[in-house]
């Protein structure tokens, strides 16, 4: 509302005070303005302040937050706008970098391929840092929440990390999928794993911790995907008697009569 803004820069009663208006919550209505792609409001901030030193403490705030902001809400065109204003340009790296590429991790989570796109552009040497951070947790964030397209981004940019993507903290991308019914993910993973017989070593990942997360959350379409895809069958009995029959116990404490009597 950037006439809201001149309206109080016009009511203010000194120079000082629009200042420290500014500066309030350090720098906070910079942050916001970023965060919802307002560029008119990120230049008339720009503008006003006294100091261009300033713009800079704006950017670096909280390691760079005003960024990471932007990349996790898809706002290409302010990520281009702080890449421009940022002083000296060696910092691009330092903003790509932080919190462990945290803009990247955030892009994939929310399917913002554009975002991707820029990042791999801007930083082409940092592109496989990028996707491996935390143990490649792009990928498992992005199919935590059901983004295909980020997980096929991905696969397309590293084919041959792709079996490590699918591996990492234990077939993680995999549990997540189950946990959230995210069934085209499962789907997607089953169809990327190789070797084929590495689909059972997901399925038994942690003592078969995707039946009892697709138990919890009461994803019937999940253990009847999970049911048919156990080979040999008999270790359905085995899944069941686990840990002391822990998914119905699972099922009878979050009351899912539903999976009871699945």
């Amino acid at each position: 509302h950037i006439e809201v803004l001149r309206y109080l820069e016009e009511k203010i009663l000194s120079k000082e005070n629009l200042q420290a208006m500014r500066k309030e919550y350090d720098y906070r209505a910079f942050h916001y303005a970023a965060a919802n792609g307002h560029i008119e409001v990120l230049r008339y901030l720009e503008e006003k302040i006294l100091s261009k030193e300033n713009l800079q403490v704006m950017i670096q705030r909280d390691n760079y937050a005003v960024f990471r902001d932007a990349a996790v809400t898809g706002h290409v065109d302010v990520l281009r706008y702080l890449a421009e204003k940022i002083l000296p340009k060696e910092n691009m790296q330092d903003i790509i970098k932080a919190d462990n590429y945290a803009a990247f991790r955030d892009a994939a989570r929310n399917d913002h391929i554009d975002v991707l796109k820029y990042l791999a552009d801007e930083a082409p040497n940092y592109l496989q840092d990028m996707m491996k951070a935390d143990n490649y947790a792009a990928f498992r964030h992005a199919a935590r929440n059901d983004r295909i397209d980020a997980l096929k981004y991905l696969a397309d940019k590293a084919p041959n990390d792709l079996q490590d993507m699918i591996k990492a903290n234990n077939y993680q991308a995999f549990n997540y999928a189950a946990a959230n019914c995210h069934i085209d993910v499962l789907l997607y993973l089953e169809g990327k794993i190789l070797p084929k017989e590495n689909l059972q070593d997901m399925i038994k990942a942690n003592n078969y911790a995707v039946f009892r997360n697709a138990v919890k959350s009461n994803h019937i379409a999940v253990l009847k995907y999970l049911v048919e895809k156990v080979f040999p069958k008999e270790n359905l009995q085995h899944i069941i008697k686990e840990d002391n029959y822990a998914v119905f116990r699972d099922a009878a404490e979050y009351g899912h009569s539903s999976v009871l009597n699945f």
